[in-house]
């Protein structure tokens, strides 16, 4: 994949007001995409725009390359922010994120 075609996909992504900025690197077969979220933006909704994104790819480059997802959120008065990971294999069709809700202990038992 060539540079010019990740600059335009950062480009891309950058110009959703709901993305604060992003990075994007390929290493071997794999393309790392970390996006920075604006403050108020859900989750759910984050994890959208980057299922999106993702659109920005050709089949063919889709079908050669797995992906893996980073979306980070700091944390505000109004928000707990998050930091999730999402992955998509080149046979996939969509972004299997990970699970890294806060579980609170039981005490009552």
């Amino acid at each position: 994949i060539s540079s010019s075609r990740l600059s335009d996909f950062e480009n891309n992504v950058a110009n959703n007001d709901k993305v604060k900025s992003v990075d994007i690197r390929v290493q071997g077969k794999i393309i790392y995409i970390t996006m920075q979220i604006e403050p108020g933006v859900k989750l759910e909704e984050a994890e959208g725009i980057a299922l999106k994104s993702l659109e920005n790819f050709s089949e063919e480059e889709s079908a050669f390359y797995d992906f893996n997802v980073t979306l980070k959120q700091n944390s505000t008065d109004n928000s707990e922010g998050f930091i999730i990971s999402g992955a998509k294999n080149k046979n996939g069709t969509g972004l299997i994120w990970n699970n890294n809700r806060v579980v609170e202990e039981d005490t009552s038992a």
